[in-house]
C-alpha cells in the first residue's frame, strides 16, 4: 500500500460516508450491546419507555471511546512496513 493510504487508515476510523446507503447489523458496529438492547426493548411495555431505552443507548455509544481490535496494529504493520 502506499504510504499516504496507510496514514490514512492508521489515523482515521470508518468515514460516515462509507455507511451512506448500506444496511449493516447493529450488531456489527456495537457488538453484544446491540443485541442486549434489542432484548430490553422487546421487553418494554410502552414505546415511550423504548424510546427512552434507545436514546440512553445511542448517547452512551456517541461519547464512549473507540475500541480497536487487538489485532489491527500487527495489520497495518504487514500492510505498511514504512
Amino acid at each position: 500500500m502506499a504510504p499516504r493510504a496507510c496514514a490514512s487508515l492508521r489515523s482515521s476510523v470508518l468515514p460516515s460516508g462509507e455507511l451512506a446507503d448500506v444496511h449493516v447489523n447493529l450488531e456489527t458496529l456495537w457488538g453484544r450491546s446491540a443485541v442486549e438492547l434489542r432484548e430490553r426493548l422487546c421487553g418494554a411495555a410502552a414505546s415511550l419507555e423504548r424510546f427512552r431505552m434507545l436514546e440512553e443507548a445511542l448517547l452512551a455509544h456517541m461519547f464512549r471511546p473507540l475500541e480497536h481490535h487487538y489485532a489491527v496494529p500487527t495489520a497495518l504493520d504487514a500492510l505498511c512496513p514504512f
